[in-house]
């Protein structure tokens, strides 16, 4: 009896095991209107306000910085770059082009230009527009494992089972997505030389 008992509860362990490791379900057929149903999912976002978080890289330079962003469409924004204890280090406004930054206070506009125009910091802003490719009619789809790819010319989508794009690749750039309850909580970008993570929340 005793022995049986142990063989039960091995049996059991072995199950749960293989549950945790069965990777997801396998899309198995695609529905006729998937281009549709991968637009709705990524409605077009081009405002964004909120707590942002960026690490930017290059290779010889690493800028890491927390802030508040307020950007519009057509990608002038207000930024407080946050310091020690989430207090405002620097408040930052772009507008058209125009820059004008405040440190404590002190008007600090020409050396926040020359930062952001040599560190990219106003490109890394205008990342936060979604989805960088437009989904229609004219992309090629194919199920490969669990997600949707889809192809058109030199770009590569890729979707999941829930129509939300999980990556975009042209050439040598990329753009990834992760999720937190549909919601987009993280892209990151790259190209030959260039690394730039931005988290939202």
């Amino acid at each position: 009896m005793r022995y049986f008992r142990i063989n039960k509860i091995l049996l059991l362990a072995a199950l749960l095991l293989l549950a945790a490791c069965t990777p997801r379900s396998i899309i198995l057929s695609i529905p006729p209107d998937i281009n549709s149903k991968i637009a709705e999912a990524n409605a077009s976002v081009c405002a964004y306000k909120g707590r942002v978080s960026v690490i930017y890289d290059n290779g010889k330079e690493d800028v890491r910085f927390k802030g508040l962003l307020n950007k519009d469409c057509k990608d002038n924004f207000r930024l407080k770059i946050l310091g020690f204890f989430n207090t405002v280090a620097y408040d930052v406004r772009y507008t058209d082009g125009v820059v004008e930054a405040y440190e404590k206070g002190e008007d600090v506009s020409l050396e926040m230009d020359y930062f952001m125009r040599s560190k990219g910091l106003d490109n890394m802003v205008s990342l936060i527009r979604y989805p960088h490719v437009k989904i229609d009619n004219s992309f090629k789809v194919k199920a490969v494992m669990n997600e949707y790819i889809l192809t058109k010319g030199p770009v590569t989508v890729a979707a999941g089972q829930d129509f939300l794009i999980n990556s975009i690749t042209f050439g040598s750039t990329s753009f990834t997505y992760s999720y937190t309850d549909g919601k987009l909580t993280q892209l990151v970008y790259k190209d030959a030389d260039t690394s730039v993570e931005i988290k939202l929340r």
